[in-house]
């Protein structure tokens, strides 16, 4: 599903179509650091009602890294 985005731009929107295919309501967040960018995804499934939080840490570099929210 995911794709190689070249830039933040185009990783949010990747984020976006990702989140868009899911069975349930779910909302893309930006929040730009000086740092890094943070991409959080929240939402729950339709289903089953199991919410779902998944974040991406952007640095300028690029680098992409995970990080889940356990409550």
């Amino acid at each position: 599903m995911f794709r190689s985005p070249q830039n933040l731009d185009e990783a949010v929107d990747e984020v976006g179509r990702w989140a868009d295919s899911l069975p349930g309501d779910f909302a893309v967040e930006v929040t730009g650091f000086d740092d890094a960018t943070v991409i959080q995804v929240t939402g729950a499934l339709t289903s089953s009602g199991l919410v779902l939080r998944a974040g991406l840490l952007v640095t300028p570099g690029r680098a992409v890294e995970q990080s889940r929210c356990n409550r």
